[in-house]
């Protein structure tokens, strides 16, 4: 424990996160694990874990193109319904 505390902090939070990563790595080979029997059967098309995992972990971005004023008044909606309910 000693030896953590001696560490600089950079050096911590690169473990912190590739113990994160790990642990990322771990769900997805569980899961995939979980489907696999199915891939075996034709219920499921195969897919290699790379990829099983790359779609897992993809991350999307929705983009909107409303002005200020739109998202005010969308906003405003759903303060209304919120306080009326």
């Amino acid at each position: 424990m000693s030896a953590i505390l001696d560490l600089p902090l950079s050096s911590v939070i690169e473990l912190i996160l590739y113990g994160y990563e790990q642990e990322k790595e771990k769900a997805a080979w569980e899961l995939w694990k979980s489907v696999f029997p199915f891939m075996q059967m034709g219920w499921i098309e195969f897919i290699e874990f790379s990829t099983f995992k790359n779609q897992l972990f993809k991350t999307n971005y929705q983009y909107s193109n409303k002005t200020k004023a739109e998202i005010e008044e969308e906003m405003m909606k759903v303060v209304a319904a919120y306080e009326g309910r």
